[in-house]
């Protein structure tokens, strides 16, 4: 299972856009190889690097799974992409990390997507 979305090098980032980062929403989407849940952030996407998405849990109908996924880029956030998913709601806790010169920046997210 994959735990960690991260860009490995530590550029600079601008303290007055990180402060304004949050998980705006997330976008499901079937695909040939599976669904994909699309993680979207008005300021994190500006944040191309030195950042990484760590996923705490995730919960299918108020219970807790255990899930096989894959992390990846993309224009809005990141992919969270999964082999199949069962209908109904999902809520993913995690933490939004970004790296700067003055230390780690964690932005806690909980948020729920429907699959259809």
């Amino acid at each position: 299972m994959a735990n960690t979305f991260e860009y490995a090098c530590n550029i600079p980032c601008d303290l007055s856009i990180i402060r304004k980062v949050e998980i705006d929403s997330i976008i499901s989407k079937h695909t040939n190889q599976g669904t994909n849940l699309t993680l979207t952030s008005k300021y994190g996407q500006s944040i191309n690097e030195s950042r990484r998405i760590i996923i705490n849990k995730i919960e299918h109908n108020g219970k807790e799974k255990k899930l096989d996924y894959a992390l990846n880029k993309n224009y809005s956030m990141v992919d969270i992409e999964f082999n199949s998913l069962e209908k109904g709601t999902y809520v993913i806790e995690g933490i939004f990390r970004v790296y700067t010169k003055e230390g780690n920046i964690d932005i806690p997210f909980n948020k729920k997507a429907i699959v259809e």
